[in-house]
């Protein structure tokens, strides 16, 4: 009887064993998973850069892999506008505040299209002419453009992770640092 006591836990073992090393794949696997599809996760960011007299908004991928554009929707005062909505109202709105050689510069992106990894995309540009009399000032422009104005963009990863954020035409402050 010791003896079938003996052979009985002897064969267990080894299927425990088994049933360990197989949890442990399967928990590695799923780690290594998580980790491919964090190396190759986009993380777009918008900026809009006013100097002097050039407006320009942009939107760059500062993750470590391409984003797959799935929607890019306008809005104009909260209201959802078409792309060549958009396009027409800013050259209706500051085509003549612009400079002649430099008409205002207006973009999207086609669906299924890409934005690599530290690519900039220029949604939004305005070279506003110094020279022109009677236009409401650099400031101005800049401060309704930054209310009237938003991008809402929604991307997904190569794992088919889809992402969504509305985007203001506005840049962010940076906080002072204490030294």
């Amino acid at each position: 009887m010791e003896d079938l006591w003996f052979k009985i836990i002897f064969s267990i073992i080894p299927i425990a064993i088994s049933g360990y090393a197989v949890w442990l794949s399967t928990k590695q696997a799923k780690t290594m998973r998580i980790h491919n599809e964090l190396s190759v996760r986009p993380a777009m960011c918008s900026n809009l850069d006013t100097h002097k007299n050039v407006l320009t908004f942009t939107i760059t991928n500062k993750g470590l892999g391409p984003a797959k554009v799935d929607e890019f929707k306008f809005y104009y005062r909260n209201e959802l506008i078409t792309y060549d909505d958009f396009s027409a109202l800013i050259d209706d709105k500051y085509r003549d505040f612009c400079e002649y050689n430099s008409p205002p510069i207006t973009s999207t992106q086609d669906e299924d299209s890409f934005i690599a990894k530290d690519k900039d995309v220029t949604i939004l540009k305005l070279v506003l002419d110094e020279e022109k009399k009677n236009r409401p000032s650099n400031e101005d422009i800049f401060r309704e453009v930054k209310e009237s104005f938003n991008l809402e963009f929604s991307y997904t990863s190569l794992y088919e992770q889809t992402v969504g954020k509305k985007y203001n035409f506005t840049t962010r402050k940076n906080k002072p640092t204490q030294q």
